[in-house]
């Protein structure tokens, strides 16, 4: 399981970082995304927080997702990416030092 806690809201690229994760995920195992929800965050802590938009997109491409809210937080489960999602990312380029976040 790999476990993203309060940190996704803050990934510049969240959409490589997760195609990066998948793909090392093994057969049954998780990502999960531990998140603050926009509705129940101050609009001056916005910025740490995911709205129902950014969730859905989280969520899409894979193959199963559970969520569950708790306390003004999404606990989000994902599993399996679909193929065309999982073919790892392209290598970043020699002058990106960061490789996947």
């Amino acid at each position: 399981m790999i476990t993203l806690r309060f940190v996704y809201p803050f990934l510049k690229h969240r959409d490589r970082t997760m195609r990066t994760l998948g793909s090392r995920l093994r057969p049954g195992a998780a990502i999960v995304v531990i998140t603050p929800l926009a509705a129940d965050t101050p609009a001056e802590r916005r910025g740490i927080a995911l709205d129902e938009d950014e969730l859905a997109h989280l969520r899409a491409g894979w193959s199963a997702t559970e969520r569950h809210d708790a306390e003004g937080l999404a606990f989000v489960l994902l599993r399996g990416p679909h193929p065309a999602e999982a073919t790892p990312p392209p290598s970043p380029s020699a002058r990106d030092d960061r490789a996947c976040c």
